[in-house]
C-alpha cells in the first residue's frame, strides 16, 4: 500500500521501520518477561498477583523505552542518518519518527498486556484478539494510504497498540482466566 504512495514514501517508511525496530526492543523483551511471569504466577496458584506483576513490568518497559524515545526525539536527524545518507529523506522521515516514538511508548503498555494474555495459557483468545486487531489495522493502513501522508499511515501503530492494549487489559482484569486449566 505504501509503495503506491511514491518513492519517497517507500524510502521514509524503510528508515522509519528500521528505527522503530530498535526502539521496540525493550518493549518486546519486557513483554516476553510478562508472559513468563504470568504463567509462573498462575502455576504457583497466585493468580491474584498477576495484575500487580504485569503493572510492574509495564512501568519498567515504559521507563526503558522512554530513554530511547527521548534520545531519538531530540536528535532524529542524526539517528536517521544511521539508515540513510540522503539528508532530504532523513528530513522527510522526521514526522514519522515522532509518530513511532509515541507508538513505542504505547507499545510498552500494549505488548506487555498482550503477552500477559498469552501467559494465561489461553492462546486461542490471544490469537483471536490479534487477528481481530490486525483486520482493523490493515483497513486503517489502507484508508490512510489513500488519504494521508506517510506519517499518517504510521499512526496505524497507535491504533494497533491502543486497541490491543486496552482489550488485553480488560481481558486480564475481567475474564475468568484464573480458573482455566491447562
Amino acid at each position: 500500500m505504501i509503495e503506491k504512495m511514491g518513492e519517497t514514501a517507500i524510502g521514509v517508511s524503510s528508515v522509519v521501520r528500521s528505527t522503530y525496530m530498535i526502539l521496540i526492543i525493550p518493549g518486546i523483551a519486557f513483554a516476553s518477561t510478562a508472559n513468563t511471569l504470568t504463567s509462573r504466577i498462575i502455576g504457583e496458584g497466585k493468580s491474584n498477583e498477576v495484575m500487580a506483576s504485569v503493572w510492574k513490568v509495564v512501568k519498567n518497559s515504559f521507563l526503558c523505552s522512554l530513554v530511547l524515545v527521548v534520545v531519538v526525539a531530540i536528535i532524529p536527524q542524526l539517528v536517521l542518518q544511521i539508515y540513510t545518507e540522503d539528508l532530504a529523506l532523513a528530513q522527510a522521515a522526521i514526522p514519522s519518527v515522532y509518530v513511532i516514538c509515541v507508538a513505542t511508548l504505547l507499545g510498552a503498555f500494549s505488548m506487555t498486556f498482550f503477552e500477559a494474555v498469552s501467559g494465561t495459557g489461553n492462546t486461542t483468545a490471544a490469537m483471536a484478539l490479534e487477528f481481530g486487531i490486525l483486520i482493523i489495522y490493515i483497513i486503517y493502513v489502507f484508508l490512510m494510504s489513500k488519504t494521508s501522508t506517510i506519517a499518517g499511515v504510521w499512526t496505524a501503530e497507535w491504533v494497533y497498540n491502543i486497541l490491543i492494549g486496552l482489550i488485553s487489559l480488560v481481558y486480564i482484569w475481567k475474564a475468568d482466566w484464573g480458573r482455566k486449566r491447562i
